[in-house]
């Protein structure tokens, strides 16, 4: 997944210049254009963005409004300033270390390109990985008592964040506009991300004050609620849920009431039992038992949809056996 460059500009001929120019750097990051100040504000709460391009005169919100907006909401993004004006100008009117560069017009559009990839690669200098679960990997930056910056972009939402840890510390995460303890128990409901790491921490407050695990647990009930509203209590006072199926009230004795979610990669792997029982003659997949020594086992079963939940301690597995074949029996 690519991170995200935002040219910002009052000029459309100029910024469609930009856009086909830069097109030659698909592979490093995908551009983004906003016409002017209050255009890039509204951008950046809705993508993730790793760089911004600013030109510092503009009709509606300057540019240098626009740098002030992004210091005080996105400190981690930086900043490339281009203008009309002498480098010196520019250096003299706005400084800073999230300053990445200075162009005046009009410039090379390849230096442009070049001046781009330096921060983004200073940002992911200590590695890059695709395709991983971002709880699985933060606890080993806990573990190991890491010091880094860390940008998350997920793939399924297109969504992007950011984290900051200290001796294995996480101090502070950043999704958009939002911050602290509530980003991070959004990001931790993500699957499968892109992570860049720098190994490098700015100093800054603590507004977490949250070891990960409880973190991680509150964010997997944040998902199971997300994603299994329904329960299978036949007792709820909540007429506004659906009625629960007969096997699902049979279950229900045995099992504790919430629905669980299936992670992703189960139910890959329940697609593929079900079309290999279609194709192969086997018969309909119907459910089974995940057994895991009488600690939280848990149990699948296959109507309209999979559905799983948590068998009780109390429970015998043959009691269970029994319910999924007969689904199995009536589904013929």
């Amino acid at each position: 997944m690519l991170r995200k460059v935002l040219l910002v500009d009052d000029d459309p001929i100029l910024l469609t210049a930009l856009e086909a120019g830069l097109s030659s750097f698909h592979h490093s990051f995908e551009v983004i254009t906003a016409n002017d100040g209050f255009e890039a504000v509204k951008i950046l709460e809705e993508i993730a963005v790793s760089l911004i391009v600013i030109d510092l005169v503009m009709v509606r919100m300057d540019g240098i409004s626009l740098l002030q907006h992004v210091r005080e909401h996105y400190p981690d993004i930086s900043v490339i300033i281009i203008s009309a004006m002498e480098t010196k100008k520019m250096q003299e009117l706005v400084s800073g270390d999230d300053i990445a560069g200075y162009l005046s017009k009009p410039f090379d559009i390849n230096s442009l390109g070049r001046m781009i990839l330096t921060p983004l690669e200073s940002e992911a200098r200590d590695g890059i990985m695709h395709n991983i679960t971002p709880a699985v990997f933060l606890q080993l930056m806990e573990m190991d008592a890491k010091t880094c910056t860390i940008r998350i972009l997920d793939k399924m939402s297109q969504k992007g964040g950011i984290l900051y840890f200290l001796d294995g510390i996480l101090l502070d995460v950043r999704i958009g506009r939002q911050t602290g303890i509530e980003a991070a128990y959004t990001l931790f409901t993500w699957d499968e991300v892109t992570i860049f790491i720098k190994n490098t921490c700015v100093p800054r407050a603590n507004n977490i004050n949250s070891g990960l695990q409880p973190i991680i647990m509150k964010a997997a009930g944040m998902k199971d609620e997300s994603l299994v509203p329904v329960c299978a209590r036949e007792d709820t006072a909540d007429t506004s849920r659906e009625p629960a199926s007969p096997v699902l009230k049979k279950l229900s004795q045995y099992c504790e009431d919430s629905l669980l979610p299936i992670p992703n990669r189960a139910t890959t792997a329940l697609e593929q039992m079900i079309k290999m029982g279609a194709d192969y003659g086997f018969g309909s997949f119907r459910g089974g038992y995940l057994k895991n020594d009488g600690k939280n086992d848990r149990v699948i079963a296959v109507e309209k949809q999979p559905l799983m939940l948590t068998v009780k301690s109390s429970t015998e597995k043959k009691e269970i056996d029994a319910i999924i074949f007969d689904l199995g029996k009536k589904q013929k």
